[in-house]
Order: C-alpha cells, then structure tokens, then sequence
C-alpha cells in the first residue's frame, strides 16, 4: 500500500454528542475533499462515531482506537478472546468497509479501520517465560496497530507521562482546566529534554524527581531574598557593643548566634548578638570571624 500522499490528522476526538454544527463541519470538510485529487487518511486517538465518510467514493478513509461501548460496535461473541488467550491473539470482525480489530498485548486494544485488510504482522515483546527470565519473542500483531502507533504513537507517550504526575484537577472554571494541561505538558518536555542532556552525560532522570525540583523552585521564585550577611568590616575597625534603642524591651532582634532576642548589637557589623553573663554571643562571634 503506498502511503506517500497521505494526510495525517493527528488529535482526540472530544465530543461525546453531535450537534448540528458539527455535523455542519464535517460535511464542509467531506465535500471539500470530494473536490480535491487527492486521497485522505484519517488517523484518530479515539474514534467516538464510526467513520461516515469510508470509502472510495469520497476517498476519506480513517482508522483508530475505540471504545467497545459505541454504538455500531459489533456485539458478537463469535471468536472472543478470552482471559486465557495469549499474547498476540487477533479476532477480526468485517463490517462492509468497516474492519474492527481485537489486539491482546498487555491489555486488550480495540481498533477500527476502512483502509486496511484482515493480514498480520509481527513485533517484539519481552516476555516472562516458564523459568521466569524475559526473553524477547515475535509477536503477531495487526498491520493496524503498527500504523496507528507509527502515526499517534508520540500522542499516546506523552498523554501516558502526562497520566502518571499530573497538576490537573477539577475545577469549574474551563481556563483553569486548559492551564493545568498546558502546565503538564511544559513539565513532560521539560523531562524530555533533561533526560536527553542526562543521558548525553551518562546519568538518568525520573519524572518525579524533576517535578520535585520545579515544585520548590517554582515556592522559591515568589519570596523575598534571604538578606546576605554583611562584609566583615576591615582590621583595625573600633567595635563596641551598643543598644538597639532606647527602649531595650521594644527594639530586640534576633541574636545571629543563638537566636533569642537582645537589645545589644555591634556598632560596626550592626549585628545584634546576646551580650550577657551567661551568653556573651558579641566575643564569641567576633572571634570566629577573625574580627
């Protein structure tokens, strides 16, 4: 099958209902393509309707994952697999031009296609065996399936990393929703690329690990700069302990050696520091500080 002129639409269906407007939309789109040379495929992530416009006539023909509770799908427990049924088993199901497809890999997929035919093909899967060591083995798979994560499969990754750490939430405000998305989808790229930069560097990267590190740097970036401490004042300076204020009760600051408050602070480093009999924080932090 030559699949050089085809155009891939790539995206989810979101709706659920049809309305007048978009049946209004869909057929503009069919007869705009009914007018053109050319032959159109559609590859879709989730098919909600089963495709209208298959076939030749209107050289419109889609494939993609759906959900086995669509009406038109196939209610027939002819050749169903079973939950014995091994990895790589198939059941077909011939609609006219519609071809449903039944794929056991880990889970079962459900697919749908007008352009392609009952045929297998193979893949590698690692897979546990009878003494217990993982060993890759071939797979049958359907052509369908390999063509669909050929063409959606960046869309499927990036909704699975999406799926495991994600800010989204509900809300009843339908901008919020679109920011949380677009948030995850900042921070899945932001993984990529670290992990590309980490694997050029020979180390590894988690998902979790990196949304950790945005987490507090995005905390950080609201606060206040933490106050530097001040250069120790030159040899030879005059330092002398005097009060804050006149008020020794009202104009107590932290001690910058053992924290409780005092009225007393350093003239020349205008630190506050205890100076009392039993704490005398104003010697012992000039001397550790070579002053």
């Amino acid at each position: 099958m030559d699949w050089s002129s085809r155009t891939v639409h790539q995206g989810e269906e979101l709706l659920f209902h049809r309305t007048a407007g978009d049946q209004e939309v869909e057929d503009k789109v069919v007869e705009r393509e009914r007018r053109s040379s050319r032959t159109v495929h559609q590859v879709r992530s989730l098919i909600f309707q089963l495709p209208r416009t298959a076939g030749d006539k209107e050289r419109i023909w889609a494939c993609g994952t759906i959900r086995t509770n669509r009406i038109g799908f196939p209610r027939s427990k002819v050749n169903i697999l079973v939950l014995k049924s091994p990895r790589g088993s198939i059941r077909w199901i011939r609609n006219g031009s519609l071809l449903f497809v039944q794929w056991r890999d880990t889970r079962d997929v459900f697919l749908c296609s007008t352009l392609h035919r009952r045929t297998k093909d193979t893949v590698q899967r690692r897979i546990k065996g009878a003494d217990g060591q993982w060993q890759l083995k071939d797979v049958s798979v359907p052509p369908v399936v390999k063509d669909y994560n050929r063409c959606m499969g960046g869309v499927d990754h990036s909704d699975a990393l999406i799926g495991y750490y994600k800010v989204l939430q509900k809300t009843q405000r339908w901008y919020k929703t679109l920011f949380y998305h677009f948030m995850d989808i900042a921070i899945v790229n932001a993984f990529l690329l670290q992990k590309d930069l980490a694997i050029g560097k020979g180390g590894t990267s988690a998902s979790e690990g990196i949304q950790r590190t945005l987490a507090v740097e995005l905390a950080e970036a609201g606060l206040p700069p933490q106050p530097r401490r001040p250069p120790p004042a030159p040899r030879g300076a005059h330092h002398r302990p005097v009060y804050i204020s006149g008020n020794s009760t009202a104009g107590r600051l932290k001690c910058r050696q053992c924290h409780p408050k005092t009225p007393v602070k350093c003239s020349t480093c205008d630190i506050p520091l205890c100076f009392v009999a039993g704490r005398d924080c104003y010697n012992d932090w000039h001397v550790a500080s070579n002053l």
